[in-house]
């Protein structure tokens, strides 16, 4: 590529370090480390020149991406570097004593891969010392063990890579640190289970208390985010997890995850990525292969919420934005900067000053991801109050004193004069969707208008879901939604005079509770079946039968 004189990545960006851990085992962080780097050596449009560091004793990133060696190749690993000064009699140390500088050793340290613009360092099972040595130290040498990756070693290799991918180990000690503090970036692999989810969850609660303790405070970090990985998308389960995840985590949540397949697996066993098998190869099923190279990225159908919230009523969060050098630099929002492209819209911006902390940075981007939107419920009661307070009589004029459109004004008044036990109906209630508000609405409006009680409906829909688990709390809210719209017509139905609809039991029970009921319209046009407290293989069996009945019919008038 630069004999043909594409554009390099240095022509425009920085050098980066982006280190993959996660302090649990098993969360896909060398194959998501491995997988990543060779995706970035072979974008041509990137052309970077990229290199693995493995700093996990196991090796088995560095022993599966080297393709070959020779006599002059330097067998060190990072932590031979870093610990050069309290093993003098080290393997660093006899290069040193050979008359080598460390920037030659560090810069000869990689080996080459496949491909001529990805190189890796390898990793040895003693390089568990690293922690045994750290804790052996006082406090300003420890203090000085942890920078020497970021002071010496990250400057060297930055001057012959562009993008430098660490893969850690699965734990939180001194190593994690001293990589921490070399770090511009940290990427957070996690699969969708419960106990990866629980394990990470603590890791995030916990790795801002950690940052803070190291020598640069964490002011190194430019962005973290959590990637999803080996996901499963017909599992219900882990579509549960991940939507748990999206929500605690918020902005930090990449919307790209990586699936499940036996391509990953497939590929690690003969000690290659996912990236360097076809599938042609006949390593595994065809479906596993095409699996494998599916994302799901920022696109219309998984944005669709914002999408429809922005175009409603505009942006109503504003992103938060550092200026750098004249450019505005987003630094939370990226959601909705995508959204307003899609609807060519603004996204305003609230930029922070140029004399802010970091640490401020950091507080100011937490509170702003942990903040849960206000529904249009919650919205239209702070307007009513607002009404009230200043004495407004009409949409119009709270519209025009806080300057939105009078058509959002009503949506929000609409939804907070919704009676509260029919919001009370739904699981996660502040959380329905807000189209929902306008349903309910008329339901309301319905319900008033043939003079049915509104407690009496919510029972009636509460007494027909008393068995019905709560699986997935969207599915669920739209199944209540439209239950609710069943029962007023039912009730509305049994409210109108006696001649509308002839009623009659099927079969009297003992139980005044248990009922089989049979109901024809006024001009016989309509048919009602409704059954209470049936056996639930009889409601089957009476559903089969009508099943058969009317297929035979419809078979017979074909005829």
């Amino acid at each position: 590529m630069n004999e043909l004189g594409a554009p390099r990545y240095s022509d425009m960006y920085e050098s980066r370090v982006i280190v993959v851990e996660n302090h649990k085992g098993g969360t896909g962080k060398s194959t998501t480390t491995a997988t990543i780097a060779l995706a970035s050596a072979l974008d041509l449009n990137l052309n970077a020149r990229c290199c693995i560091i493995d700093l996990d004793p196991q090796g088995s990133i560095g022993n599966n991406l080297i393709r070959s060696t020779s006599e002059d190749d330097i067998y060190l690993t990072i932590t031979d570097v870093l610990l050069a000064e309290y093993e003098p009699e080290g393997d660093f140390s006899q290069y040193i004593n050979a008359g080598y500088s460390e920037a030659d050793i560090i810069a000869n340290i990689p080996f080459s891969t496949h491909l001529p613009n990805m190189d890796v360092i390898t990793a040895f099972p003693t390089d568990d010392r690293f922690t045994d040595t750290y804790w052996r130290l006082n406090k300003e040498e420890r203090n000085t063990l942890l920078t020497r990756f970021r002071d010496v070693v990250i400057p060297v290799l930055k001057q012959h890579y562009d993008l430098i991918f660490i893969d850690t180990p699965p734990q939180d000690s001194p190593i994690i640190w001293s990589t921490n503090e070399a770090a511009d970036a940290l990427l957070v692999p996690i699969t969708p289970r419960e106990y990866d989810f629980a394990s990470t969850t603590n890791y995030m609660l916990t790795i801002g208390a950690r940052l803070q303790q190291l020598p640069s405070r964490g002011e190194n970090i430019k962005w973290m985010k959590v990637l999803a990985v080996n996901v499963d998308d017909k599992s219900q389960h882990e579509v549960r997890t991940l939507n748990k995840l999206v929500r605690t985590v918020q902005d930090k949540f990449m919307t790209t995850n990586i699936k499940h397949s036996e391509a990953f697996v497939a590929a690690a066993e003969r000690g290659r990525t996912v990236l360097d098998i076809k599938k042609s190869e006949d390593l595994c099923p065809a479906k596993q292969f095409d699996m494998a190279e599916m994302s799901e990225a920022l696109d219309e159908n998984s944005m669709r919420d914002i999408l429809e919230q922005i175009r409603e009523r505009g942006v109503d969060t504003e992103g938060i934005a550092v200026r750098v050098d004249g450019i505005y630099q987003l630094i939370e929002g990226s959601r909705r900067r995508y959204c307003c492209e899609k609807l060519s819209a603004d996204l305003p911006l609230w930029v922070l000053p140029n004399d802010i902390s970091n640490e401020d940075i950091f507080s100011i981007i937490s509170a702003a991801q942990s903040s849960r939107k206000f529904s249009y419920r919650e919205v239209g009661m702070q307007y009513l109050k607002l009404m009230e307070e200043n004495g407004f009589t009409t949409n119009e004029e709270l519209a025009q004193h806080i300057g939105i459109s009078t058509e959002s004004v009503r949506k929000r008044i609409q939804a907070a004069q919704i009676d509260p036990r029919l919001i009370a109906l739904f699981p996660d209630c502040e959380g329905i969707p807000n189209t929902f508000y306008s349903r309910l609405a008329k339901v309301q409006g319905s319900a008033k208008k043939e003079m049915i009680d509104i407690g009496e409906l919510c029972q009636e829909v509460q007494d027909n879901r008393k068995d019905k688990p709560v699986e997935n709390i969207q599915e669920t809210q739209k199944d209540i939604l439209e239950e609710v719209a069943t029962m007023l017509e039912i009730m509305a139905d049994k409210a109108k005079p006696a001649a509308a609809w002839k009623t009659s039991d099927i079969v009297a029970f003992e139980n005044k509770d248990q009922y089989a009921r049979i109901s024809y319209s006024g001009n016989g046009r309509k048919v009602r079946f409704e059954f209470n407290r049936l056996n639930q293989k009889v409601v089957e069996d009476i559903e089969r039968l009508i099943r058969l009945k009317l297929t035979k019919s419809l078979q017979e008038d074909s005829e």
